[in-house]
Protein backbone atom coordinates (compact mmCIF):
# COMPACT_ATOMS: atom_id res chain seq x y z
CA UNK A 1 0.00 0.00 0.00
CA UNK A 2 1.39 3.48 -0.42
CA UNK A 3 0.30 6.79 1.68
CA UNK A 4 1.42 9.69 2.56
CA UNK A 5 2.03 8.81 6.25
CA UNK A 6 0.68 6.19 8.63
CA UNK A 7 -0.55 6.67 12.76
CA UNK A 8 0.86 7.96 14.63
CA UNK A 9 1.01 11.09 12.38
CA UNK A 10 -1.79 13.24 11.81
CA UNK A 11 -2.92 12.43 8.39
CA UNK A 12 -6.45 11.39 7.20
CA UNK A 13 -5.59 9.76 4.48
CA UNK A 14 -3.25 7.55 6.20
CA UNK A 15 -5.69 6.81 8.97
CA UNK A 16 -7.72 5.64 6.73
CA UNK A 17 -5.02 3.45 5.22
CA UNK A 18 -4.48 2.06 8.26
CA UNK A 19 -7.91 0.70 9.40
CA UNK A 20 -8.54 -0.06 6.14
CA UNK A 21 -5.48 -2.40 6.56
CA UNK A 22 -6.60 -3.70 9.98
CA UNK A 23 -10.04 -4.62 8.50
CA UNK A 24 -8.31 -6.24 5.35
CA UNK A 25 -9.75 -9.82 5.25
CA UNK A 26 -7.35 -12.85 5.19
CA UNK A 27 -3.47 -12.88 6.28
CA UNK A 28 -1.89 -11.65 3.04
CA UNK A 29 0.89 -9.70 4.08
CA UNK A 30 1.32 -6.04 3.54
CA UNK A 31 4.75 -3.51 2.35
CA UNK A 32 3.59 -0.11 3.44
CA UNK A 33 5.58 2.84 1.20
CA UNK A 34 5.03 6.47 2.57
CA UNK A 35 6.28 9.76 2.18
CA UNK A 36 7.46 10.56 5.66
CA UNK A 37 6.96 9.37 9.32
CA UNK A 38 7.85 5.67 8.56
CA UNK A 39 10.56 5.98 11.78
CA UNK A 40 7.76 6.42 14.11
CA UNK A 41 5.02 4.34 12.57
CA UNK A 42 7.61 1.03 12.81
CA UNK A 43 7.93 2.06 16.42
CA UNK A 44 4.41 1.17 17.31
CA UNK A 45 3.95 -1.92 14.39
CA UNK A 46 7.85 -3.36 14.30
CA UNK A 47 6.70 -5.78 13.02
CA UNK A 48 4.85 -3.88 9.69
CA UNK A 49 6.80 -3.92 6.90
CA UNK A 50 7.05 0.25 6.69
CA UNK A 51 9.30 1.99 4.57
CA UNK A 52 10.02 5.73 3.29
CA UNK A 53 9.98 6.90 -0.57
CA UNK A 54 11.39 10.28 -1.96
CA UNK A 55 9.54 12.35 -4.52
CA UNK A 56 11.08 11.38 -7.32
CA UNK A 57 10.14 8.83 -10.22
CA UNK A 58 13.73 7.23 -10.82
CA UNK A 59 13.62 6.22 -6.89
CA UNK A 60 9.80 5.71 -6.44
CA UNK A 61 9.27 2.72 -8.93
CA UNK A 62 12.80 1.41 -8.13
CA UNK A 63 11.64 0.69 -4.61
CA UNK A 64 7.73 0.16 -5.79
CA UNK A 65 9.59 -2.68 -8.16
CA UNK A 66 11.63 -4.02 -5.18
CA UNK A 67 8.10 -4.70 -3.20
CA UNK A 68 6.77 -8.67 -3.47
CA UNK A 69 3.82 -9.04 -5.12
CA UNK A 70 2.39 -7.31 -8.43
CA UNK A 71 -0.55 -5.28 -6.60
CA UNK A 72 -0.26 -1.64 -5.43
CA UNK A 73 -3.42 0.10 -3.41
CA UNK A 74 -2.63 3.87 -3.73
CA UNK A 75 -4.36 6.19 -1.09
CA UNK A 76 -4.27 9.13 -3.08
CA UNK A 77 -5.07 13.21 -2.14
CA UNK A 78 -2.70 15.55 -4.22
CA UNK A 79 -2.25 17.55 -1.78
CA UNK A 80 -1.02 15.10 0.97
CA UNK A 81 2.17 13.79 -1.21
CA UNK A 82 2.64 17.71 -2.87
CA UNK A 83 1.68 21.06 -0.90
CA UNK A 84 -0.21 22.15 -4.40
CA UNK A 85 -1.35 18.90 -5.14
CA UNK A 86 0.86 18.29 -8.34
CA UNK A 87 2.88 15.29 -7.59
CA UNK A 88 3.84 15.31 -11.36
CA UNK A 89 6.86 12.24 -10.75
CA UNK A 90 4.22 9.83 -9.33
CA UNK A 91 1.87 9.12 -12.75
CA UNK A 92 5.53 8.56 -14.07
CA UNK A 93 7.03 6.32 -11.39
CA UNK A 94 3.59 4.07 -12.00
CA UNK A 95 4.17 3.93 -15.74
CA UNK A 96 7.55 3.03 -15.73
CA UNK A 97 6.40 -0.08 -12.54
CA UNK A 98 3.99 -1.43 -14.89
CA UNK A 99 5.72 -0.90 -18.61
CA UNK A 100 8.33 -3.66 -16.75
CA UNK A 101 5.79 -6.20 -16.12
CA UNK A 102 2.21 -6.15 -18.15
CA UNK A 103 0.78 -8.07 -14.91
CA UNK A 104 0.94 -5.52 -12.39
CA UNK A 105 -1.57 -3.72 -11.47
CA UNK A 106 -2.55 -0.44 -9.84
CA UNK A 107 -5.71 0.58 -7.62
CA UNK A 108 -6.04 3.94 -6.87
CA UNK A 109 -8.26 5.57 -4.08
CA UNK A 110 -9.42 8.63 -4.65
CA UNK A 111 -9.73 10.51 -1.34
CA UNK A 112 -9.69 14.02 -2.83
CA UNK A 113 -10.21 15.25 -6.14
CA UNK A 114 -9.60 18.85 -7.83
CA UNK A 115 -11.28 21.49 -8.28
CA UNK A 116 -12.72 22.49 -11.23
CA UNK A 117 -12.14 26.85 -11.26
CA UNK A 118 -11.51 28.94 -13.74
CA UNK A 119 -8.49 29.31 -15.79
CA UNK A 120 -7.70 32.73 -14.53
CA UNK A 121 -8.70 32.58 -11.12
CA UNK A 122 -6.14 32.49 -7.70
CA UNK A 123 -5.81 28.59 -8.00
CA UNK A 124 -7.41 27.97 -11.28
CA UNK A 125 -3.83 27.11 -13.27
CA UNK A 126 -2.90 24.80 -9.64
CA UNK A 127 -5.83 23.07 -10.00
CA UNK A 128 -5.71 22.00 -13.62
CA UNK A 129 -2.24 20.48 -13.49
CA UNK A 130 -3.52 18.72 -10.39
CA UNK A 131 -6.30 17.50 -12.35
CA UNK A 132 -3.62 16.65 -14.74
CA UNK A 133 -1.91 14.42 -12.43
CA UNK A 134 -4.94 13.07 -11.11
CA UNK A 135 -6.62 12.08 -14.06
CA UNK A 136 -3.32 10.31 -15.66
CA UNK A 137 -3.17 8.25 -12.57
CA UNK A 138 -7.14 7.28 -13.09
CA UNK A 139 -6.47 6.29 -16.62
CA UNK A 140 -3.66 4.20 -15.55
CA UNK A 141 -5.60 2.44 -12.56
CA UNK A 142 -7.27 -1.54 -12.78
CA UNK A 143 -9.50 -0.42 -10.01
CA UNK A 144 -10.89 3.01 -9.22
CA UNK A 145 -12.38 3.83 -5.90
CA UNK A 146 -13.45 7.02 -4.34
CA UNK A 147 -15.60 8.21 -1.30
CA UNK A 148 -18.68 9.58 -3.27
CA UNK A 149 -21.36 8.76 -5.60
CA UNK A 150 -20.53 13.02 -7.06
CA UNK A 151 -17.02 11.43 -6.96
CA UNK A 152 -17.38 8.34 -8.67
CA UNK A 153 -19.39 10.49 -11.45
CA UNK A 154 -16.48 12.80 -12.22
CA UNK A 155 -14.15 9.93 -12.62
CA UNK A 156 -16.39 8.15 -14.90
CA UNK A 157 -16.01 11.38 -17.12
CA UNK A 158 -12.29 11.35 -16.69
CA UNK A 159 -11.56 7.86 -17.96
CA UNK A 160 -14.74 7.66 -19.89
CA UNK A 161 -15.30 3.90 -18.02
CA UNK A 162 -18.33 2.73 -15.89
CA UNK A 163 -16.16 0.65 -13.63
CA UNK A 164 -15.92 3.20 -11.30
CA UNK A 165 -16.70 2.39 -7.20
CA UNK A 166 -17.55 4.60 -4.15
CA UNK A 167 -17.89 3.53 -0.42
CA UNK A 168 -18.40 5.64 2.43
CA UNK A 169 -15.78 6.72 4.83
CA UNK A 170 -16.61 4.33 7.85
CA UNK A 171 -15.86 6.29 11.37
CA UNK A 172 -12.67 6.41 13.17
CA UNK A 173 -14.77 6.93 16.51
CA UNK A 174 -14.90 3.09 17.52
CA UNK A 175 -18.55 2.35 18.41
CA UNK A 176 -19.68 1.07 21.63
CA UNK A 177 -21.19 -2.55 22.15
CA UNK A 178 -24.86 -2.72 21.19
CA UNK A 179 -26.04 -2.88 24.51
CA UNK A 180 -24.40 0.58 25.41
CA UNK A 181 -27.22 2.43 23.04
CA UNK A 182 -29.99 1.79 25.39
CA UNK A 183 -28.89 5.13 27.81
CA UNK A 184 -30.70 7.91 27.86
CA UNK A 185 -30.10 10.90 26.19
CA UNK A 186 -29.67 14.15 28.07
CA UNK A 187 -32.56 16.43 27.16
CA UNK A 188 -31.35 19.72 25.88
CA UNK A 189 -28.31 18.66 25.12
CA UNK A 190 -27.04 19.15 21.29
CA UNK A 191 -23.42 18.08 19.90
CA UNK A 192 -21.16 19.67 17.12
CA UNK A 193 -18.42 17.57 16.34
CA UNK A 194 -15.36 17.96 13.95
CA UNK A 195 -12.37 19.81 13.38
CA UNK A 196 -12.35 23.49 13.67
CA UNK A 197 -13.31 24.47 9.85
CA UNK A 198 -16.09 22.01 10.31
CA UNK A 199 -17.52 23.08 13.10
CA UNK A 200 -17.51 26.57 12.09
CA UNK A 201 -19.70 25.79 9.09
CA UNK A 202 -21.96 24.00 11.17
CA UNK A 203 -22.20 26.96 13.28
CA UNK A 204 -22.89 28.89 10.28
CA UNK A 205 -25.75 26.72 8.90
CA UNK A 206 -27.37 26.32 12.12
CA UNK A 207 -26.89 30.06 14.10
CA UNK A 208 -30.26 30.87 13.73
CA UNK A 209 -31.62 27.64 14.41
CA UNK A 210 -29.72 27.71 17.82
CA UNK A 211 -30.98 31.12 18.77
CA UNK A 212 -34.74 29.91 18.61
CA UNK A 213 -33.97 26.37 19.98
CA UNK A 214 -32.72 28.40 23.27
CA UNK A 215 -34.96 30.73 23.51
CA UNK A 216 -37.64 28.13 23.15
CA UNK A 217 -36.23 26.27 25.85
CA UNK A 218 -35.19 23.55 23.47
CA UNK A 219 -31.84 23.97 23.36
CA UNK A 220 -29.91 24.11 27.28
CA UNK A 221 -26.25 23.17 26.72
CA UNK A 222 -24.24 23.07 23.03
CA UNK A 223 -21.44 21.15 23.22
CA UNK A 224 -18.12 21.21 21.39
CA UNK A 225 -16.11 18.50 20.40
CA UNK A 226 -12.82 18.57 18.59
CA UNK A 227 -9.46 20.72 18.54
CA UNK A 228 -9.66 24.20 18.82
CA UNK A 229 -7.15 26.25 16.77
CA UNK A 230 -6.59 30.17 16.15
CA UNK A 231 -8.96 30.76 13.29
CA UNK A 232 -12.14 29.14 12.37
CA UNK A 233 -13.02 28.09 16.40
CA UNK A 234 -12.37 31.91 16.89
CA UNK A 235 -15.01 32.67 14.57
CA UNK A 236 -17.35 30.00 15.68
CA UNK A 237 -17.44 31.77 19.64
CA UNK A 238 -18.03 34.88 18.25
CA UNK A 239 -20.81 33.69 16.19
CA UNK A 240 -22.34 31.72 19.13
CA UNK A 241 -21.58 34.64 21.37
CA UNK A 242 -24.40 36.24 19.47
CA UNK A 243 -26.72 34.00 19.75
CA UNK A 244 -25.69 32.12 23.40
CA UNK A 245 -24.74 32.95 26.78
CA UNK A 246 -21.67 31.49 27.80
CA UNK A 247 -23.04 29.11 30.27
CA UNK A 248 -24.99 27.07 27.56
CA UNK A 249 -21.50 26.54 25.56
CA UNK A 250 -19.46 23.19 26.73
CA UNK A 251 -15.93 23.53 24.69
CA UNK A 252 -14.46 20.22 25.42
CA UNK A 253 -11.55 20.24 22.75
CA UNK A 254 -9.93 17.25 21.39
CA UNK A 255 -10.56 14.25 23.44
CA UNK A 256 -9.80 10.60 23.44
CA UNK A 257 -11.97 8.58 21.12
CA UNK A 258 -13.59 6.81 24.32
CA UNK A 259 -15.06 10.03 25.47
CA UNK A 260 -15.79 11.55 21.80
CA UNK A 261 -17.71 8.28 21.71
CA UNK A 262 -19.59 9.18 25.27
CA UNK A 263 -20.60 12.78 24.45
CA UNK A 264 -21.99 11.17 20.99
CA UNK A 265 -23.87 8.61 23.29
CA UNK A 266 -25.36 11.42 25.80
CA UNK A 267 -26.17 14.36 23.09
CA UNK A 268 -30.19 14.35 22.70
CA UNK A 269 -29.42 15.75 19.03
CA UNK A 270 -26.19 16.26 16.75
CA UNK A 271 -25.88 18.72 14.35
CA UNK A 272 -24.55 18.12 11.12
CA UNK A 273 -23.77 20.01 7.88
CA UNK A 274 -23.95 16.44 5.64
CA UNK A 275 -25.69 16.78 2.00
CA UNK A 276 -26.47 14.64 -0.75
CA UNK A 277 -23.23 15.35 -1.93
CA UNK A 278 -21.18 15.32 1.14
CA UNK A 279 -22.81 12.81 3.61
CA UNK A 280 -20.24 9.73 3.00
CA UNK A 281 -17.31 11.06 3.56
CA UNK A 282 -18.42 13.60 6.12
CA UNK A 283 -16.16 12.15 9.50
CA UNK A 284 -18.71 13.78 12.01
CA UNK A 285 -21.65 12.22 10.22
CA UNK A 286 -20.36 8.80 10.24
CA UNK A 287 -19.79 9.08 13.74
CA UNK A 288 -22.94 10.17 14.35
CA UNK A 289 -24.56 7.29 12.27
CA UNK A 290 -22.49 4.46 14.36
CA UNK A 291 -23.88 5.84 17.29
CA UNK A 292 -27.18 5.83 16.57
CA UNK A 293 -27.37 9.56 16.90
CA UNK A 294 -30.41 11.33 15.95
CA UNK A 295 -28.93 13.95 13.53
CA UNK A 296 -30.10 17.24 12.59
CA UNK A 297 -29.59 18.35 8.55
CA UNK A 298 -31.13 20.59 6.47
CA UNK A 299 -31.27 17.80 3.98
CA UNK A 300 -33.16 14.36 4.56
CA UNK A 301 -32.38 12.79 1.16
CA UNK A 302 -31.15 10.61 -0.48
CA UNK A 303 -30.66 7.19 1.79
CA UNK A 304 -29.10 7.78 4.69
CA UNK A 305 -30.12 11.25 4.72
CA UNK A 306 -33.48 10.09 4.59
CA UNK A 307 -32.91 8.81 8.61
CA UNK A 308 -32.08 12.23 10.12
CA UNK A 309 -33.88 15.36 11.37
CA UNK A 310 -35.19 18.81 9.90
CA UNK A 311 -34.18 21.66 11.63
CA UNK A 312 -37.95 22.79 11.78
CA UNK A 313 -38.54 18.92 13.44
CA UNK A 314 -36.53 19.30 16.32
CA UNK A 315 -38.86 21.49 18.58
CA UNK A 316 -42.00 18.89 17.96
CA UNK A 317 -40.40 15.75 17.64
CA UNK A 318 -40.80 13.44 20.52
CA UNK A 319 -38.08 11.43 21.87
CA UNK A 320 -39.08 8.17 20.99
CA UNK A 321 -39.41 9.47 17.00
CA UNK A 322 -36.07 10.52 17.36
CA UNK A 323 -34.72 7.40 18.75
CA UNK A 324 -35.94 5.14 16.42
CA UNK A 325 -34.28 7.96 13.42
CA UNK A 326 -31.04 7.44 15.42
CA UNK A 327 -31.39 3.66 14.96
CA UNK A 328 -32.07 3.52 11.45
CA UNK A 329 -29.29 5.30 11.45
CA UNK A 330 -26.76 3.17 13.05
CA UNK A 331 -28.90 -0.05 10.95
CA UNK A 332 -27.74 1.61 7.82
CA UNK A 333 -23.93 2.15 8.91
CA UNK A 334 -23.44 -1.53 10.55
CA UNK A 335 -24.62 -2.52 6.92
CA UNK A 336 -23.18 -0.10 4.87
CA UNK A 337 -20.67 1.63 6.62
CA UNK A 338 -18.07 -0.95 9.01
CA UNK A 339 -14.72 -1.12 8.45
CA UNK A 340 -14.82 -4.85 8.20
CA UNK A 341 -17.30 -4.47 5.42
CA UNK A 342 -15.75 -1.49 2.97
CA UNK A 343 -12.17 -3.03 3.26
CA UNK A 344 -14.10 -6.74 2.01
CA UNK A 345 -15.60 -5.23 -0.67
CA UNK A 346 -12.69 -3.54 -1.53
CA UNK A 347 -10.49 -6.32 -1.53
CA UNK A 348 -13.36 -8.59 -3.52
CA UNK A 349 -13.06 -5.80 -6.47
CA UNK A 350 -9.18 -6.08 -6.31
Amino acid sequence: MVAPRLPPEICGVGSYAWELHRAWPGSRPISWLVLSGADASRQEWPNENIQTFSPDAAGFEQLLSAQPGRDVLLHYAGRAYQRFGIPFWMPEAFSRWKAKDKRRKLHVVFHELPAHLPLLSRQGIVQRLSFRVARRLANQATTLLTNSEHHAALLKNWVSRSDVHWFPVPSNIPPPDNDSFSGKRRRGEFVIFGLPFGRLQTVQLFRDWISSWLKTGRLRILHLVGPRDETFSVQADRLLGECLSADAVIQHGALPSAEVSQRLLEGEFCLSTATKLNWSKSGSFMAFASHACPVVTTEQMPVPLNQTISPIDVATISQEAAGEKGAALREWYSQNAEWAIVAKRIANLM
